[in-house]
């Protein structure tokens, strides 16, 4: 089987795929969850090629070395690059750039047609558009929902946020309720806005662990996709296919 991971700062995404690329499993969990044995879920001995992108550094580097320990397996690592399935990156140095970012914009130019926006609101919080003729236009970098919560933790003295659930923004009654609805209503007002900056401008695509609060009860027409990424794997892999 194929094994595609998206190695984040605070989680992994996984899915497992048959050599049809046809999706027969999928997960995510958090790293303190990653043991030496690889995945939870995941038969390391039916892998025959691992698909693997990584903003996570070292520990992202010893789960690869674990997946494939004492197994034939071909691996495909990502990373950003100048060009690809017809995406030029805007940035000077694409080594710079996040290869989940980067993955993103691939995915989803390869599956809308036009220009797109995508919104990926993960540990952090991205925006990316691209034209109609592949050109990254440049995009913003923000701290995601809980850094946000974590950074109010840190800095203040009597703000302590618990977790609450949901993509609500009433006012909060509750300490918790005013920091997790204020950030909802921050994330959603981020989305707004950038659909505004590119109106008329294509698709905007929503990702990450929060897209469904970033997206939830926006007038503007948006897209949630939780396996963009994925999405952009599978358009490089195409390519690279059609190349040979």
């Amino acid at each position: 089987m194929i094994l595609q991971v998206d190695a984040g700062n605070s989680r992994v995404h996984w899915r497992c795929l048959d050599m049809d690329r046809l999706v027969i499993a999928r997960g995510d969990q958090p790293w303190e969850t990653i043991g030496s044995d690889g995945i939870a879920g995941v038969d390391s001995d039916r892998l025959a090629w691992l698909e693997f992108a990584s903003v996570a550094g070292d520990r992202a580097n010893q789960l690869k070395a674990n997946l494939v320990s004492g197994n034939h397996v071909r691996v495909m690592e990502f990373a950003a690059s100048r060009r690809q399935c017809g995406v030029v990156n805007a940035y000077n140095d694409p080594a710079q750039m996040g290869v989940d970012r980067w993955l993103a914009m691939l995915g989803a130019y390869s599956t809308w047609e036009g220009p797109i926006t995508v919104l990926d609101a993960g540990t952090a919080i991205t925006v990316d558009h691209v034209d109609v003729s592949g050109n990254h236009q440049g995009g913003y970098i923000l701290p995601g929902g809980a850094l946000m919560a974590q950074s109010l933790g840190a800095g203040t003295s009597g703000v302590r946020p618990e977790a609450v659930a949901g993509a609500d923004t009433a006012p909060g009654i509750t300490t918790s309720e005013c920091v997790h609805h204020g950030i909802a209503w921050l994330m959603q007002a981020l989305v707004a806005r950038s659909a505004d900056y590119w109106q008329g401008r294509g698709t905007m695509i929503v990702t990450g662990g929060d897209a469904a609060a970033a997206a939830s009860g926006l007038p503007t027409e948006q897209v949630v996709e939780p396996d963009l990424v994925f999405l952009g794997m599978d358009a490089v892999m195409a390519e690279a296919r059609g190349s040979r």
